[in-house]
């Protein structure tokens, strides 16, 4: 088959040392199941991020209707909104969840960024009964 009808074919840019020409070329490859939506738990959404906080909820909105909270930010220098996964907003309280995302996140992030959260959760139970 020629170049032209291969998905196969990859072309070696100016510049690059091509394979078999005396270098070695090391690849590392990691695959895992594409999650919808791709953003975890929450995001915490920068003031001048490229998507805005209304706008990317949506398009999640549209994925899993009813999964996803948004939760406006008020008065952070950095942060607008955080979009949260409502089934962890049943085990833990709403202002002590962003709290807690602003808390450690806020270092990381620019008015630009988006940061995507995962959030483990464990409740324990224990009880003492009369038998």
């Amino acid at each position: 088959m020629d170049d032209a009808g291969s998905k196969d074919v990859v072309t070696v840019g100016a510049g690059r040392p091509a394979p078999g020409r005396g270098c070695l070329v090391k690849l590392g490859l990691t695959m895992r199941e594409f999650d919808l939506p791709p953003i975890g738990d929450g995001v915490l959404i920068g003031r001048r991020a490229a998507i805005g906080p209304r706008g990317l909820y949506e398009a999640i909105d549209r994925m899993l209707p009813g999964a996803y909270e948004l939760v406006a930010v008020e008065g952070h220098a950095v942060v607008e909104a955080v979009i949260v996964r409502s089934a962890k907003l049943r085990i833990v309280q709403k202002k002590t969840l962003v709290d807690l995302f602003l808390r450690h996140a806020e270092a990381l992030m620019t008015e630009s960024t988006i940061i995507r959260v995962d959030l483990e959760c464990e409740v324990t139970v224990r009880m003492e009964l009369e038998t």
